[in-house]
C-alpha cells in the first residue's frame, strides 16, 4: 500500500525539481488532484504488459477511466 501523498510532499518536491516554493495551502489542494492522477497512471499501468506497444497507454487510460466510472 501507498503512503497518501501530503501538502508536505508535494511542497518538498517543487523545492527539489522545479525549485519552486508552494504555500501549504496550495499543496493541500494540489495533493488530492495528483494523488487521483497517480492512482489512475499505476492502476492503468497495471492492465498493460511490458511489450505493449508505447501508444496504447493513453487508450488504456481512457478505458480505464470509463471502468472507474470517471467523467471527468
Amino acid at each position: 500500500m501507498r503512503d497518501k501523498l501530503t501538502p508536505n510532499t508535494i511542497r518538498g518536491y517543487a523545492r527539489e525539481v522545479a525549485d519552486v516554493s508552494v504555500p501549504e495551502e496550495r499543496a493541500a489542494e494540489i495533493a488530492p488532484e495528483v494523488e487521483a492522477l497517480n492512482s489512475a497512471v499505476l492502476d492503468t499501468a497495471a492492465r498493460l504488459d511490458l511489450n505493449d506497444e508505447p501508444g496504447q497507454f493513453p487508450l488504456a487510460l481512457a478505458r480505464n477511466r470509463y471502468l472507474r466510472g470517471k467523467t471527468r
